[in-house]
This record gives structure tokens, C-alpha cells and sequence, in this order.
């Protein structure tokens, strides 16, 4: 049976927004295996699902609290490291070393949460900005929708194959 395009962009949305790809081919009715083609179909052709994907799970808050859980993961683990250094009965040379390394770790892991893949993070404020179009056209111009939809499927795709270079 053929789809529409408004299938297979409902199907998309649904998957970025969280729901995984099995649970969004049945909200759209259409076959797990065709669901897999069209994501495959749309990586070929720049507009990788995950990446969108991933890029919108980090945008706004999503990222903020990300970065919270990986900092306070690792903020525990450290102060365990360094009560256990502590409490360790080693020579000094080697104390030195590890507090060393333990420093060096620290100061990576706050780089690496500073700082994100600038495309993917652009990627995700995109998103986010054609989320708050569709809704803003939804309940201000609901006779837009339809084209909306029809235009959005295409730039979506566009805008991805962009930021993914």
C-alpha cells in the first residue's frame, strides 16, 4: 500500500520527538519494515533521523539536564577517587601522579560539557524553531496546515542535510 507523504513525515516527527520507530510506524499505520526504508531512504539522502534525533533531545532543556546527569555522575565518582586517594596509604610520588591524572580528567570532562557540536546544536534550535511554527500556525492559521506540512517535510529534510554537511 502506498503512503502519503504525510505519512512518512508524521512518522519522522514522531521518531525525533522520542517515540521510537516501531511505536510511530503503528501511529501512522504503516509496517515496521517500511518505516526502516524511509529512514534508511532519507540517510542516503543527507537527512539522518538520529542525528535530528539527537540534535532535538539536546536542544533547550534537554541538553541543560544531560549535562546535569553526566556532571554529577562524574562529581561523584571523582570525590570517590579522591576519598579513596586519600585514605590510600602510597608513596607521595605516586599520590602526585594520580592526583595528577584525576585533575587532568577533571579539567577535560568540564571542556567537553562546555562545549557541543556546534552543528548539532544549531541543528536542534532549528528544530525547535519549525516545532514552534507548526504549533504557531496550528492554532493561529489552521487553515495553513496542510501547506505548512507540505513545505516543512522537504525543508526538514534540507535543513538536515545542511547541518550534517
Amino acid at each position: 500500500m502506498a503512503h502519503s507523504t504525510t505519512t512518512r513525515q508524521r512518522l519522522r516527527t514522531a521518531f525525533i520527538n522520542g517515540t521510537s520507530l516501531d511505536e510511530a510506524a503503528a501511529q501512522v499505520d504503516a509496517p515496521i519494515s517500511t518505516a526502516r526504508r524511509w529512514k534508511s531512504l532519507a540517510k542516503k539522502d543527507g537527512d539522518d533521523w538520529e542525528r535530528v534525533r539527537a540534535a532535538s533531545q539536546m536542544s533547550g532543556a534537554g541538553r541543560d539536564e544531560l549535562v546535569r546527569d553526566i556532571l554529577a555522575q562524574f562529581l561523584l565518582s571523582h570525590q570517590t577517587a579522591m576519598k579513596e586517594l586519600s585514605a590510600a596509604s602510597i608513596p607521595a610520588e605516586d599520590r602526585v601522579r594520580l592526583l595528577a591524572s584525576l585533575s587532568d580528567a577533571f579539567n577535560k570532562t568540564m571542556s567537553s560539557l562546555a562545549k557541543t557540536s556546534s552543528n548539532m546544536d544549531r541543528l536542534g534550535v532549528a528544530n525547535e524553531v519549525l516545532t514552534l511554527l507548526a504549533y504557531f500556525v496550528a492554532n493561529h492559521f489552521p487553515g495553513h496546515g496542510a501547506a505548512l506540512v507540505e513545505i516543512m517535510e522537504p525543508f526538514g529534510a534540507e535543513l538536515a542535510r545542511h547541518y550534517n554537511g
